[in-house]
């Protein structure tokens, strides 16, 4: 609105090339099986503008990859489970063995890995392991210190596909809200 016809079409162009851009970033192969999501191919009409060098030269498939398999028996490999001070696991060694045991029911080959604080590092270590696709926090029982980076690092882990499991607690709701600036109430 309120943009002359020029500038208009100027912003369209460039909202083609982003896209085009940003499907040039997929994993794009020739011949495949998988399941087909988009099928991109150039055209005439854009060959002759700045942005010709984004375009693909032959048709190629744009194609889905699923993260891990999605099938009701899949159970995780790796789990990392959080043990620091703000929780009623902290110190308690019997309690953490018993947490990874419920975590592991009927599945002994799942490795349950402990992270006792917070700190960016340690987050991003369990965030950031390609072969763990789950974080349990137990029930808080002080409110967690959380740095602004170590919730980006959460935020992206889920949005990636994987899970967060916040176990009870009114601690947990206000730590969820914090992280995913979601505006959850008890009830």
């Amino acid at each position: 609105r309120g943009m002359p016809n020029g500038r208009r079409a100027i912003a369209s162009a460039g909202g083609v090339a982003c896209l085009l851009l940003l499907t040039n970033s997929w994993q794009i192969h020739e011949n495949t099986t998988a399941v087909e999501l988009a099928e991109v191919a150039p055209t005439q009409k854009l060959l002759d503008s700045d942005f010709s060098h984004h375009l693909l030269d032959d048709t190629k498939k744009v194609v889905w990859q699923p993260l891990r398999p999605y099938h009701s028996s899949y159970y995780p490999d790796k789990i990392y489970l959080y043990s620091g001070e703000e929780t009623p696991l902290y110190g308690h060694s019997s309690r953490i063995t018993e947490t990874k045991g419920i975590l592991r029911q009927n599945h002994p080959q799942t490795f349950v890995k402990t992270f006792g604080d917070l700190r960016t590092a340690t987050v991003r270590a369990a965030t950031w392991d390609s072969g763990a696709h789950t974080i349990v926090f137990p029930p808080f029982t002080e409110y967690p210190d959380l740095h602004m980076v170590s919730k980006t690092d959460l935020r992206g882990y889920a949005s990636s596909g994987n899970t967060i499991v916040f176990m009870g607690g009114f601690g947990s709701v206000a730590v969820m809200n914090e992280i995913f600036g979601w505006q959850i109430r008890p009830v």
